[in-house]
């Protein structure tokens, strides 16, 4: 690994999280700081090839990630401020972890429902 497969970072505004978009179309969570080689992280899948750009909601409930070659936007949620309560709604899409449940970085899903009305509705414009 060359290290030049990350192509976006962003850091939370609570300071507690980094999230990354990379070539492989993933969209990756490691607690902040992240000062060690290979650091554990969380990766969640959804871009059909590289990522452009990730960045944090202002409450940072969100994760928006844009992708290259599939030209979509992906809005991820996080547990952090609130997101916890989506959890009730969307189960079948969140992974279970049996580690720490209070970490920000267990829960990130996509609201596919919400991107699929997204992209309906600019289809007819």
């Amino acid at each position: 690994m060359d290290y030049t497969d990350v192509n976006s970072v962003d850091r939370s505004h609570n300071g507690q999280l980094l999230a990354t978009g990379d070539d492989f179309g993933l969209v990756k969570l490691f607690k902040y700081p992240c000062v060690v080689e290979k650091a554990e992280s969380h990766e969640y899948a959804g871009h059909s090839s590289h990522v452009t750009k990730v960045k944090f909601s202002a409450n940072d409930r969100y994760v928006v990630s844009t992708g290259g070659n599939d030209m979509t936007v992906m809005v991820w949620e996080t547990d952090v401020n609130g997101g916890q309560a989506a959890q009730e709604h969307h189960s079948e899409e969140v992974a279970d972890y049996d580690e720490n449940p209070d970490d920000p970085c267990n829960e990130v899903k996509v609201d596919r429902a919400r991107l699929e009305r997204e992209k309906a509705k600019a289809s007819k414009h």
